[in-house]
């Protein structure tokens, strides 16, 4: 905690491969200029609710390779310049309908490889900039009729299905 105290000037985090297992509320909140964090291929099970909140500024967030199960509804909220974001190889298997209601600015969204069975109606209905959603690789996967209601802007959605 006290490495970050005074770096509020940092545009760029690298934590990537390391084996960080959860992030607290409070570990990013003096980080107001951060446009990218990278957290790949860590141990992280666990995000706080308010973890990310205080990244208003930030467009790419990475969290991919890691052991995240379950996001709060909360987990996104206040990213409202995140451009990219990559949950792959993860083992979600639920996303909260609001989940991504304050990603507006939101072009691309990768979910590939994770445990995912049913994307619920109207999860992506606030995404209405996203140009690419990924959400191959999770073979139990179930659409529903308005599953990817508010994807507007996008022109691929790749999908795979195990046969």
């Amino acid at each position: 905690q006290d490495l970050f105290d005074s770096n509020n000037i940092l545009k760029e985090v690298y934590l990537n491969n390391n084996k960080i297992k959860f992030i607290k509320d409070d570990l990013f909140m003096k980080f107001k200029r951060l446009k990218i964090l990278n957290l790949q291929f860590n141990q992280i099970n666990l995000i706080d609710e308010y973890a990310l909140y205080y990244l208003d500024l930030l467009e790419n967030l990475l969290l991919s390779n890691n052991n995240i199960t379950n996001l709060n509804i909360n987990t996104f909220n206040g990213l409202i310049q995140l451009r990219y974001l990559n949950l792959s190889s993860n083992f979600i298997s639920y996303l909260n309908q609001n989940i991504f209601r304050n990603c507006r600015n939101l072009l691309e969204l990768n979910l590939s490889n994770n445990k995912l069975k049913v994307i619920y109606n109207f999860t992506f209905f606030f995404l209405d900039q996203v140009r690419q959603i990924h959400l191959d690789k999770n073979y139990e996967l179930v659409l529903r009729e308005n599953s990817l209601d508010g994807l507007l802007s996008v022109k691929n959605i790749f999908i795979s299905f195990q046969c």
